[in-house]
């Protein structure tokens, strides 16, 4: 791989990481942070576990909603009642 080949490789990836975070993204950390909060383990580790999954949504899901604006909580519902009418 050349020189400039790299080059633009590293460029496209700081670019992605620059990018403003989508919802998902935000929802993924947050689930993350939640269980090494609670567990010491990232989500994937202890997503089968019924039990530690309930924990972490349980304290989660309002610490994630109240950090959201009014106008990001309109797009998502908005874009679910798009996804049920279809």
């Amino acid at each position: 791989m050349s020189y400039l080949s790299r080059r633009v490789a590293r460029l496209e990836r700081v670019a992605w990481l620059m990018r403003p975070r989508s919802l998902q993204d935000e929802w993924d950390a947050a689930l993350d942070e939640a269980a090494l909060r609670l567990t010491g383990r990232r989500y994937q580790a202890v997503h089968t576990d019924p039990a530690v999954v309930a924990k972490i949504f349980a304290g989660m899901n309002v610490e994630f909603l109240e950090r959201l604006s009014d106008e990001d909580l309109n797009k998502e519902i908005a874009a679910l009642d798009q996804a049920v009418r279809q």
